[in-house]
């Protein structure tokens, strides 16, 4: 009797099973103070920190990434977002904020001056790596 089996598909279908099984898929942690170092300095600016700030919550809010906040998007992201805080982001008065009007009203709120205070511990107006580290460390545990 003739057999269909053949030991080297058997080999080659277990050693896609096992390499396959072997892959690790390990995501990649995102390094924060890297993508808010804009200019590559390996320090952090008071306007790159906002500017990170406001691009965190914006890219998160612009549920139609259309470059604009509307009331609606910007009062269903958070809970603590009023109509009022659009009003004051919006320096054109149309009614929407862009990344930019955001960026300028993060860096002239108290989140942000508080960071760079808590933060900047040779008060020297930036951030190193270190600085952010310790800073979160203080308040969230250590980085991992």
């Amino acid at each position: 009797m003739k057999t269909l089996f053949n030991p080297h598909f058997v080999i080659v279908i277990c050693a896609a099973g096992l390499l396959a099984a072997c892959q690790t898929t390990t995501e990649s942690i995102p390094d924060r103070f890297a993508d808010a170092d804009v200019d590559r300095n390996e320090s952090l600016s008071r306007t790159e920190v906002a500017a990170y700030f406001a691009d965190s919550m914006f890219d998160a809010a612009d549920a139609n990434k259309d470059g604009n906040l509307t009331l609606q998007e910007w009062t269903t992201h958070s809970s603590t977002s009023h109509p009022a805080e659009l009003r004051a982001a919006d320096a054109n008065n149309d009614g929407n904020v862009t990344r930019d009007e955001a960026r300028t009203y993060a860096g002239k709120r108290p989140m942000t001056e508080d960071f760079m205070k808590g933060a900047d511990t040779n008060k020297d107006g930036s951030l190193t790596r270190e600085e952010a580290k310790a800073y979160y460390a203080s308040r969230e545990g250590p980085v991992r």
